[in-house]
């Protein structure tokens, strides 16, 4: 890095770096602040404090920038290094995100539903177990919820034969 740096300021008369997300590091972040260069690069939406801006960011507290955008100006003191960020807010980026999120939702939607027939055909040994494992299941639903869902007994055995070889129980089951 200190190398590729050294020679774009030398050849070029650099002033400013611009990159994508992959150069944010702190160790990057470190060797900018030795050079005194100027740079400019998108902070990666997985770092917490990015997380944390973006859930707190009001667009009523956004100034206009442009038509269709609008933005705020954040400090950062990530990585050891006095950081200014800039929070820019899309119109048209905030329809597709609106997409890509509920898209997101259906497919999650559709896995857990898929995980409650799951549940739905498993036995028991008792109500009390059936209703532990419902329980369970419905603490992790994140894109679904659950509504008069009840726990009863249904037979075990089916098919011919199937009675010498377990005595005949109630099977505790989930449905909807």
């Amino acid at each position: 890095m200190k190398e590729h740096l050294a020679q774009l300021q030398t050849t070029d008369g650099l002033t400013y770096l611009v990159a994508d997300s992959a150069l944010y590091s702190t160790a990057n972040l470190q060797k900018f602040a030795e050079t005194k260069l100027k740079w400019i690069t998108r902070v990666p939406a997985t770092l917490q404090e990015a997380q944390q801006a973006l859930a707190q960011a009001n667009p009523q507290d956004l100034a206009p920038l442009t038509e269709g955008y609008c933005s705020r100006v954040l400090s950062s003191h990530d990585g050891g290094v006095a950081q200014r960020w800039v929070l820019i807010a899309s119109e048209h980026r905030q329809a597709q995100a609106q997409r890509t999120v509920d898209k997101q939702l259906l497919t999650h939607s559709a896995q857990e539903v898929k995980a409650f027939k799951k549940l739905g055909c498993m036995s028991f040994a008792c109500e009390a177990d059936a209703r532990q494992a419902l329980a369970t299941f419905v603490r992790g639903l994140q894109a679904t919820f659950l509504h008069e869902v009840a726990v009863h007994p249904s037979d075990v055995m089916g098919g011919a034969g199937a009675r010498a070889r377990r005595p005949n129980l109630p099977r505790w089951a989930t449905r909807s």
